[in-house]
C-alpha cells in the first residue's frame, strides 16, 4: 500500500495498556499525639486494553496529523495492610480500580525522511463511562467491590500523549506511546490529588487512502 500526500488514510488500531496512578502523600486533619504526620500511598500496574479506529492527513513525506477514536481501559492496584469489610478484617488486601474512557487523542507525527520510523505528540482528551473495582485477598478471595459512575475521577481527562512507532509500506504500524494526565480539577482524588499514567502498546493498519 503506497502512501498518499495531500489526502486521507483511516486505519484501526488496537493494543495493550500498563496504567496506574502516581504517589499520594495523605494528611490527616486531625493527627494524634505520635501518629505520623503524613503517610505516602504507593500503587501499582494494572493492563488494560485500547481499541479504535483513525483518521490521517498527510501534508507532506514528513508531516502528518492522526486523530483517533479509542475505547480504553486505564486504572491501578494499590496494596492495602488491613481493612475492614463489613466487620471482617481482611490482612494484606489488594484493590483493583478500573476506568473505561472514550479518547480521542489528536496526534502531529514527523517521520524520518526515507524510512517507515515516526514520532507521534499530541493532546488527549477523554469521557469517562465507568468505573469499577474490586478488593481481594492475598490468596485472590474478592471480598469487596467498588461501582460508580465516576468512582474517584473526573468525566472530563486531559491527557498527554508522546511516543514513537515504525510502519511498514503495507500499512502496518506498531508503536508505543506514553500517556499521562493533566490535572483539570481540584474536587476529585483523580487529577487533584494525583493523575493517571501509562504506557500503551499499539499495533494498527491502514485499510484505505482517499
Amino acid at each position: 500500500m503506497s502512501h498518499a500526500y495531500g489526502q486521507f488514510t483511516v486505519g484501526a488500531k488496537a493494543g495493550l495498556n500498563v496504567a496506574s496512578i502516581g504517589n499520594v502523600t495523605v494528611y490527616p486533619s486531625n493527627p494524634l499525639p505520635g501518629d505520623l504526620e503524613s503517610w505516602t500511598l504507593e500503587y501499582g500496574y494494572l493492563p488494560g486494553a485500547h481499541v479504535g479506529g483513525y483518521a490521517r492527513y498527510a501534508f507532506s513525506p514528513l508531516f502528518s496529523v492522526q486523530t483517533e477514536l479509542l475505547y480504553s481501559q486505564m486504572g491501578y492496584k494499590i496494596s492495602i495492610p488491613t481493612v475492614d469489610l463489613r466487620g471482617h478484617v481482611y490482612d494484606n488486601v489488594t484493590g483493583r480500580m478500573r476506568m473505561h474512557y472514550l479518547n480521542l487523542p489528536v496526534l502531529f507525527r514527523l517521520t524520518v525522511p526515507g524510512s517507515g520510523l515516526f514520532a507521534e505528540v499530541g493532546p488527549q482528551p477523554g469521557l469517562l463511562l465507568g468505573s469499577h473495582g474490586s478488593i481481594r485477598t492475598k490468596t485472590g478471595e474478592r471480598v469487596g467491590d467498588v461501582a460508580g459512575a465516576s468512582g474517584p475521577a473526573t468525566t472530563f481527562d486531559l491527557s498527554g500523549v508522546a511516543g514513537l512507532g515504525y510502519r511498514w509500506k503495507n500499512g502496518l504500524a506498531l508503536s508505543a506511546h506514553y500517556v499521562h494526565e493533566f490535572k483539570t480539577s481540584e474536587k476529585e482524588f483523580i487529577p487533584r490529588m494525583t493523575r493517571k499514567y501509562a504506557v500503551q502498546l499499539s499495533v494498527a493498519y491502514d485499510i484505505k487512502t482517499f
